[in-house]
């Protein structure tokens, strides 16, 4: 159905990794035995399986399916898409897995495309990046995101460039990747291949009800041109992630909102002069603070304080919302009131030690 009304890619966020129990020859099996079912039996066995069904029809749109790369296997998946790449070897950098959890091969070949569906989760398990290639084996493949884009413009091939390649100084180190092309869009990425998420609120437009769409109630122009992904919702099954702005959202969101940064262009950077910045801008404020604590007295150095710290929340904002960078506010916050609370507590301890010697001293006259 999504195909006859015209979508640019359709993509599966589920594996299909078992044949169908639920097709005419493996149902069969766990009827009842009676007379009725073992004469319609050979019948039924002759019906072709559901994964058959399902296969053509994949054969008949521009599908792409998922696999999941996992430590515990060593099955790789299809390649659909050639890869190319400039500078440092991609493969020394990019999320490794020895193998994957694929879809069955009869559900694969007669498909256009397939992606890695994993996300990499920070220690506090909340997603803050989606890579954008992961090495299985010794071959790199596309996230799932990556290849729906690849397929709904008709590209054939992805270009990562790593550091030493043209125009990318990394004066001498393996620093990493640092762009991934896709077609016509380039994403740029952290040093591991992943793309920074810019997420957005959760918003009930981006989803379109599967009974509607087979029941014919979603018009063709809503379908025509767009990118779909099929997935689950329901709190049961249990594909709901946490984001910076969300206890609960569907996993399948996590690849829709993906390929929506990408073609919005909307990315998050990570600068690479943001980290020496921060640590320079701690070394400079704190040492200021530190020699006012001993020259103006605590109020004085208090006033610099709150309005070096101030300025770092302020700009950290500034460059998230206008810039697109991700400037840590966090540290250098941390780091200057820790400054200051040290050094006006040494000095305090200090007057007060003074104070007492010579308290001492006076009254022994």
């Amino acid at each position: 159905t999504l195909s006859e009304d015209g979508a640019a890619a359709i993509g599966f966020d589920i594996v299909f990794p078992e044949p169908d129990r639920l097709s005419p020859s493996n149902a069969v099996q766990h009827w009842p035995q009676t007379a009725l079912v073992a004469e319609i039996k050979p019948e039924l066995e002759k019906l072709p399986s559901n994964d058959q069904v399902l296969a053509e029809a994949i054969a008949t749109a521009p599908v792409v399916l998922g696999f999941i790369a996992s430590p515990h296997t060593d099955v790789l998946p299809q390649i659909k898409a050639g890869l190319a790449h400039g500078g440092d070897d991609p493969r020394l950098f990019a999320p490794y897995y020895p193998g994957s959890a694929v879809t069955l091969k009869e559900l694969q070949d007669p498909a256009v495309g397939a992606g890695a569906l994993n996300w990499i989760p920070e220690f506090d398990q909340i997603i803050r990046r989606m890579p954008m290639v992961v090495r299985i084996g010794d071959t790199l493949y596309p996230s799932f995101a990556a290849d729906l884009l690849r397929q709904a413009q008709g590209a054939s091939t992805y270009v990562i460039k790593s550091s030493g390649a043209s125009g990318e100084q990394a004066f001498g180190e393996k620093t990493g990747i640092v762009k991934v092309r896709v077609g016509d869009f380039e994403v740029p990425t952290e040093a591991s291949g992943q793309m920074w998420m810019r997420f957005t609120p959760q918003n009930r437009d981006r989803y379109l009800p599967a009974w509607k769409v087979l029941d014919g109630e979603i018009p063709a122009e809503e379908i025509a041109g767009r990118i779909i992904i099929i997935g689950t919702s329901a709190a049961g099954l249990l594909d709901l992630r946490a984001t910076p702005i969300e206890a609960s959202v569907p996993g399948v969101e996590l690849h829709a909102q993906a390929v929506e940064q990408i073609l919005k262009g909307a990315f998050l950077q990570r600068p690479d002069f943001a980290t020496p910045a921060e640590l320079l801008y701690i070394l400079l404020l704190g040492t200021l603070i530190a020699v006012l604590i001993y020259r103006a007295g605590a109020l004085g150095s208090a006033v610099v304080s709150i309005i070096a710290i101030a300025f770092v929340i302020g700009f950290s904002w500034y460059a998230f919302d206008k810039l697109g960078w991700l400037v840590d506010p966090v540290y250098p916050t941390i780091a200057l009131a820790a400054i200051y609370l040290t050094g006006t507590s040494y000095v305090f301890l200090r007057t007060e030690r003074e104070r007492n010697r010579v308290r001492n001293a006076f009254s022994h006259y």
